[in-house]
């Protein structure tokens, strides 16, 4: 028996209002997956921005190498030593002279090269060594001026015999890399304090 024409209207209905909820919740669900997309692509912009700080130059610089230079000599004094800013760095100045008018000969020469010496770096506690395979007097130590250098905590030294290796430790308040440079005679250590690293932004 044929079904009466409003039941069959019915279901028309029913089925178009079917289809159509279904197009509604597919047309929703690409709504919201659009908006995440946007969200994530909006964040890793945003991380693409953060970047780290520049990494501190210390090009030229030493950090645990022994740097080496200076020539044998004869009755090498180290006259003469001094600390002053230049910069945030701190460059140590040495003179030396040939003999000594305090505790030698009464004589003294200017010297055109250091004698030989090697400059490196201790790290419990923080020191910069310099030492001399040879060094007859050290005037210096009658006058230090490290000037008003906070870094700087003190001086000593250590030497066995007159003549012999000597050794001048500069003690330090906080880890450094060193620069070491001849001219005119003169021994210039160059100190620039390294920065802790800082954390990696998140």
């Amino acid at each position: 028996m044929p079904a009466p024409e409003g039941a069959l209207n019915m279901k028309k209905q029913s089925c178009q209002n079917k289809n159509g909820a279904k197009g509604f919740c597919l047309m929703g669900a690409c709504i919201i997956m659009a908006l995440v997309m946007v969200g994530l692509a909006s964040c890793a912009g945003r991380e693409e921005q953060v970047t780290a700080p520049p990494a501190q130059d210390l090009s030229g610089f030493e950090t645990d190498a022994v740097v080496s230079g200076g020539a044998a000599l004869d009755k090498a004094n180290l006259a003469r030593l001094t600390a002053a800013y230049s910069g945030e760095d701190i460059v140590l100045s040495m003179a030396f002279k040939a003999d000594s008018r305090l505790s030698g000969s009464g004589s003294e020469l200017d010297m055109r090269t250091p004698p030989e010496y090697s400059v490196y770096a201790l790290g419990e506690p923080v020191r910069l060594v310099v030492k001399f395979n040879s060094l007859s007097y050290w005037d210096y130590d009658r006058d230090v001026d490290t000037g008003d250098i906070s870094e700087i905590l003190g001086t000593f030294n250590h030497s066995p015999e007159a003549g012999g290796e000597f050794e001048l430790y500069i003690q330090l308040n906080s880890p450094v890399a060193y620069r070491v440079e001849e001219k005119d005679g003169l021994l210039t250590i160059t100190l620039r304090k390294i920065e802790e690293a800082e954390p990696e932004p998140t």
